[in-house]
């Protein structure tokens, strides 16, 4: 490559770059409004202005003050900080349908997500939940958590599930296809360093569809589902599979796991769908060495948010004034969860679960 290619290819990616936090920065201003119109609407309350910054703002300080040892110590806290954490930084994700008519995974086929309906009702599915998951987390909360209104809770939902819940969509539009089984078939045909491209964003897919399938109670679907996963994670039985299936189930975590798995897919994966041009590992700008396995960041964050949960459960459960040593030392949490995931980390290594 010439010094003039090289030059306009990095121009090219500057003026993307450009492109995605304008389009970033519209979209964050929109989701704020409408969240706002459609919160006055579900809940009968007047809004007569819609103050986008104002929204941005409240929320940047709600997420400051829960460093504050006081704020800290509420029921969901640090679920939500790592929540929080994982959606502004897979914010930048809203962009892919723009970006889908241009991708660089082949031809879409836009008339089998008119024909699909198990992908749609799926997303459907996801956004009648989500509302319905933290207004149930709202009702018996204690401290500050138990004196927002319906308005501000459903306010924060939807200007900050809004982006998370348009890029699980844009995955489906990315593909082509609502068909959850196609789409994991497909991530043998694409790689990125000799790791499957397609694969990064099929976990998430993949997943959800496994929880959807064992809420309805099709647990032959399920195991299809774990099946088609083994194809490309490789090495992984049903019984490990269906454990993750009950983190998910009764922690409640989805958004969490969603948002790690789909972090690691842009900036680990090889720049995701939006940058990666089938280039990038011929001129030297990511060498293939760089990529690190999907499943590994993914399954550290899911142990780790499952162990949150349970601490957290055990603050409600355990008297206030307990000696109990986990509500002793607030650092004391974050260390047990460091040596849980350093001590499972090192066994799936030793067992082959991660290829290097």
């Amino acid at each position: 490559m010439t010094i003039s290619e090289r030059l306009m290819f990095e121009m090219i990616i500057f003026f993307k770059i450009v492109f995605l936090l304008v389009l970033l920065a519209g979209l964050v201003a929109f989701n704020a409004f409408w969240g706002e119109l459609v919160v006055g609407k579900l809940t009968n309350l007047r809004t007569d202005r819609f103050n986008a910054g104002k929204i941005i703002n409240t929320g940047i300080r709600n997420i400051l003050k829960m460093f504050n040892k006081s704020t800290a110590d509420n029921f969901f806290n640090d679920l939500f900080l790592l929540y929080f954490l994982t959606v502004v930084i897979i914010a930048p994700v809203v962009v892919l349908p723009v970006m889908a008519p241009f991708s660089f995974w082949g031809q879409l086929n836009y008339g089998e997500v008119l024909y699909s309906k198990d992908g749609l009702l799926l997303f459907i599915v996801l956004m009648a939940m989500h509302p319905l998951y933290y207004l149930v987390l709202s009702i018996g909360q204690r401290d500050n958590v138990a004196k927002l209104s319906s308005y501000r809770i459903y306010k924060q939902l939807l200007t900050t599930e809004l982006p998370l819940l348009v890029s699980l969509l844009s995955v489906f539009l990315a593909f082509g296809t609502f068909d959850l089984h196609k789409i994991i078939q497909l991530q043998n045909e694409y790689t990125i360093g000799g790791l499957p491209a397609i694969g990064c964003l099929i976990q998430p897919i993949a997943f959800l569809s496994v929880i959807f399938v064992v809420l309805s109670k099709d647990h032959s679907s399920a195991y299809s589902v774990i099946e088609l996963e083994k194809e490309w994670i490789g090495g992984i039985d049903k019984g490990r599979d269906l454990f993750f299936i009950l983190v998910l189930r009764f922690f409640n975590n989805v958004h969490i796991v969603i948002g790690a798995m789909l972090i690691t897919a842009i900036f680990l994966g090889g720049y995701g769908p939006i940058f990666y041009t089938g280039h990038l590992d011929k001129i030297g700008i990511v060498s293939s060495q760089h990529y690190i396995p999907i499943i590994q960041v993914s399954i550290f964050l899911l142990k780790t948010s499952a162990v949150l949960f349970i601490i957290n459960f055990a603050k409600v459960i355990i008297p206030k004034h307990s000696n109990f040593f986990l509500m002793s030392i607030s650092w004391n949490r974050f260390f047990i969860i460091g040596l849980l995931n350093l001590i499972t980390t090192v066994i799936f290594i030793k067992q082959g679960y991660f290829k290097w």
